[in-house]
């Protein structure tokens, strides 16, 4: 009789326990050896609103996840798979080339929750079930990946394309209609969405270190389009006026409306960092 009662206290104490395991948070961690940065799509979801190059999604309760990688340049690629995950555990996955020169994930091992490590440049999220799931995959760079569906310049919603391919301003002769009133030269074909832009801002903001805020802000402008307004409340976040002027240099030709970047000298504490950029820009 005892040994039957001490069985059964063993197994419901080895449930429970199961239980409490199962119901802990797991993550997963994606990063490439390389500079391409990517969207990561989990059960057909966008988790980073940012392209980023190493990526982690936290607050996973399921065991089995679809994983959709988009690398939309220097070449266009996408990675599609299941992948398997541990209660209270963090995997690590690269996205690197094979020997084919085809991007693909390679487990790269995993670690207590408790003990995962961090990078200073790493893209945390938590993991977003929310949005509507993809419908498509992407076709190509042309596709446009906003806040977790596919949004294509050919469909209605998509005003005046990307112009004539031609010199000067990119090539992009044409004006979307992105900014209602502006006829000035145009950067870059569609600007960040006000949500992806928030979420890019309070990335860089979260970081301590000076350093640290210009290599995410230089991440989030070298992979999208920015507004001139976009481009100054980035710099206002930077303490150093030597880093203002780094970023705006380098956030120029990523700018959709060129012909407003006037606007980013208020972010200056000095006139000569306002000629310094002219100077840059070519005025």
């Amino acid at each position: 009789m005892k040994k039957n009662i001490l069985k059964h206290v063993l197994f419901l104490f080895a449930f429970l326990s199961l239980q409490n395991s199962f119901s802990q948070n797991a993550g997963l961690v994606f990063f490439t050896p390389g500079s391409e940065p990517f969207h990561v799509f989990l059960n057909g979801i966008k988790q980073n609103s940012i392209l980023g190059n190493n990526v982690k999604v936290f607050a996973l309760e399921e065991n089995i996840y679809n994983v959709l990688i988009v690398i939309p340049y220097p070449v266009f690629s996408i990675i599609n798979n299941s992948v398997k995950i541990n209660p209270a555990r963090e995997t690590v996955f690269s996205v690197a080339k094979n020997q084919k020169g085809e991007f693909e994930l390679s487990p790269k091992g995993e670690n207590p929750l408790s003990f995962a490590p961090s990078s200073p440049n790493q893209i945390m999220v938590k993991f977003n079930s929310t949005l509507a799931p993809v419908q498509s995959l992407p076709s190509g760079p042309t596709d446009v990946l906003n806040n977790g569906g596919i949004r294509n310049p050919n469909d209605p919603g998509f005003q005046g394309g990307q112009g004539n391919m031609g010199s000067g301003n990119n090539g992009l002769t044409q004006t979307p209609n992105y900014l209602p009133g502006y006829n000035g030269p145009i950067g870059c074909p569609v600007p960040m969405s006000l949500q992806e832009f928030q979420s890019a801002k309070t990335t860089i903001s979260l970081k301590t270190f000076e350093s640290s805020k210009i290599t995410i802000a230089k991440q989030i402008a070298g992979a999208n389009c920015l507004l001139s307004s976009q481009v100054k409340e980035i710099m206002i976040l930077f303490g150093f006026e030597g880093t203002k002027i780094e970023f705006a240099k380098f956030a120029y030709p990523r700018t959709y409306d060129k012909g407003n970047f006037f606007m980013v000298n208020d972010a200056f504490d000095f006139d000569s960092s306002i000629g310094e950029l002219n100077k840059f820009i070519g005025k």
